[in-house]
């Protein structure tokens, strides 16, 4: 059977039936599992048929004519009618258990890719915590709904289709009763489905609130603690939790007046049927055995009827679920990189091949930049070379656009004007994988996972070999791991709390080395060391690196008196393009800055 094609991800629904198309292509795949329910419920809808029959034959041939070999027929019948459904609903059960794991693996697999190569605006615009909830939460709800009201759903729908048909067959004037009834039976479901999936998203979004500032909290828990400021996150905890009762509440209130309304329905349904029924038997136009099987048929029908209101209104809560998951697949990601351009032979965690290949020439071209949320200009009209090989110090206060420049760099934006070139190709044309396995960033504040030393250090060369391992941690100046218990084993605790901030930088810089990429791209590579164990850190890099392209952002000067080339940038423009002798020969705003740096080592 040829799949049918799915819907793109990148649609992003707003209507219930692009959630319901969107989740037919998740299905799709588990068809197996749903074709063999489907059979399943079949099943236990002709069992279902089979005892409004038994207890027909029951009242009518064993009960009333005291035929006790027809009652003790229809009693074996009723116990294999029985079997049939408990066999039926054990298949069912297992197949949609395993499927709906399934189904949970893959939404989940799509998710952490889909966040591992969001873009950066959506990277900024959203919370950990909501990611977080979509995670779980939200994949959780799908497979719950797929897995047991979806199916019970249908379960309903076959039970409705199969009754209403006895029914008519039994009776025709109690099944035009009933066809009166039903449609204001079903009416509640319309009015109160709609708020309940409006307020059900909501509570899933105020949720992913929550899980953000637990997340946050636990992360600066130390500084929270140090600032004496953790009665004020819990307030605005509890607040949050505050906000979600209250939907929650409302949820609850419109489930139960469901509830309530459709069993007041469903009784007065049985209550009619009853008194028209009775009616009937008493004008001998009907039999008792039919009115018992028609009572049957119709709880069976009211029964459905009232399953499927239930059903309606947690399916609501999964299509809310859908929707934020598809909001997150539908948003436009990084596109993995599949070709190498002509030149240049990067893999994962290459050393540099040898001196036949050398770094690319990085060209920015009269390059502007600025934020979607600021209007000003953070670049303004950058343009200069960086020639291979060679070691450029970018300085500049605070603001001046070093940062920003550096995320133009890695492709995390492109820029608003302009060009960046790397060799021959524009930024945007080469593909984002390739550019970054070119290049090494070493941030100011670098993450470190949980886990251990090894770990961190094999997740950017998981081919190093010890002493790849040792020679890195030398350079790096990670001099203390001879004194931990494990050494490279250690376990670090979570996100490196077990290090010192230094500590943290230092393992960042090994990961660095090991990386050994053609180009070197560090931002404040030793704000957390000494002025001593920094200095040795420069001066290891540039010989254990040789022919790597570096750039350094930093604030330390001493920087930038061993580049070759010093850029000074001021609100985002070049104000000064040299080496370090001809800028403190000429050039005032290096001059100030040089002076600022001696007054900070000379004052107290």
């Amino acid at each position: 059977m040829a799949n049918p094609p799915p819907p793109p991800l990148t649609d992003r629904p707003n209507q219930s039936a692009d959630s319901w198309r969107l989740l037919l292509s998740w299905l799709w795949p588990l068809r197996a599992a749903w074709i063999g329910s489907a059979l399943a419920m079949l099943a236990v809808a002709g069992a279902t048929v089979g005892i409004g029959h038994t207890l027909k034959t029951m009242v009518d041939s064993g009960i009333h004519s005291n035929d006790m070999a027809s009652a003790h027929r229809s009693l074996l019948g009723l116990m294999l009618a029985s079997l049939v459904m408990a066999t039926a609903s054990f298949s069912r059960i297992y197949l949609m258990g395993r499927a709906g794991e399934q189904l949970a693996i893959t939404l989940r697999s799509r998710l952490m890719s889909g966040f591992l190569n969001s873009q950066a605006a959506d990277q900024a615009s959203a919370s950990a915590g909501d990611w977080l909830s979509r995670l779980s939460s939200d994949v959780s709800e799908v497979q719950t709904g797929c897995t047991q009201n979806l199916p019970f759903a249908l379960r309903h729908i076959l039970v409705l289709a199969v009754s209403g048909g006895m029914l008519l067959l039994t009776s025709l004037q109690l099944t035009l009763l009933v066809a009166c009834l039903l449609p204001i039976l079903l009416l509640p479901l319309v009015l109160l489905g709609r708020p309940l999936k409006r307020l059900s998203r909501q509570a899933q979004d105020q949720l992913g609130r929550l899980q953000g500032l637990a997340e946050e909290s636990l992360f600066a828990l130390r500084m929270l603690q140090a600032y004496d400021c953790t009665a004020a996150v819990v307030r605005h905890f509890d607040e949050l939790q505050r906000v979600r009762q209250q939907l929650i509440n409302r949820m609850v209130l419109y489930r139960a007046l469901l509830v309530l309304v459709v069993m007041l329905l469903v009784a007065a349904l049985i209550v009619g049927v009853l008194w028209l029924g009775t009616q009937q038997v008493s004008a001998q136009t009907l039999t008792n055995g039919d009115l018992t099987a028609f009572i049957f048929y119709a709880l069976m029908l009211a029964g459905a009827a009232a399953g499927l209101g239930e059903c309606y209104s947690e399916l609501g809560k999964m299509t809310g679920s859908i929707e934020r998951i598809a909001a997150h697949l539908g948003a436009p990601h990084l596109r993995p990189a599949d070709i190498i351009p002509d030149g240049l032979s990067i893999s994962a965690n290459v050393a540099i091949p040898g001196a036949a290949i050398s770094p690319p020439t990085i060209r920015f071209d009269q390059v502007d930049f600025r934020y979607e949320q600021r209007p000003a200009l953070v670049l303004d009209n950058l343009s200069f070379t960086i020639a291979p090989g060679s070691n450029l110090a970018i300085v500049g206060q605070s603001g001046a656009g070093k940062t920003t420049l550096a995320m133009l760099l890695l492709g995390f934006y492109q820029p608003c004007a302009g060009h960046i070139w790397i060799g021959d190709q524009r930024l945007q044309d080469w593909p984002l994988t390739n550019l970054r396995r070119l290049i090494t960033w070493l941030p100011q504040e670098p993450p470190i996972l949980s886990g251990s030393m090894r770990d961190n250090l094999l997740l950017v060369a998981p081919t190093a070999s010890q002493p790849e391992l040792d020679q890195a941690a030398t350079i790096a100046g990670l001099d203390f791991i001879a004194q931990l218990p494990d050494g490279f084993d250690t376990q670090l605790g979570s996100k490196g709390m077990q290090l010192s901030v230094g500590q943290r930088q230092r393992l960042a810089i090994a990961r660095a080395v090991l990386r050994r990429s053609l180009i070197l791209l560090m931002d404040e590579p030793g704000s957390a060391l000494d002025a001593v164990n920094d200095a040795a850190v420069q001066l290891a890099l540039r010989h254990k690196l040789p022919g790597c392209t570096m750039i350094t952002i930093s604030h330390n000067l001493k920087h930038a008196e061993a580049a070759d080339q010093v850029m000074i940038l001021q609100a985002g423009r070049i104000v000064g393009l040299g080496t370090p002798a001809e800028l403190a020969a000429c050039n005032l705003a290096y001059q100030q800055l040089l002076a600022a740096s001696q007054e900070d080592f000379h004052s107290p």
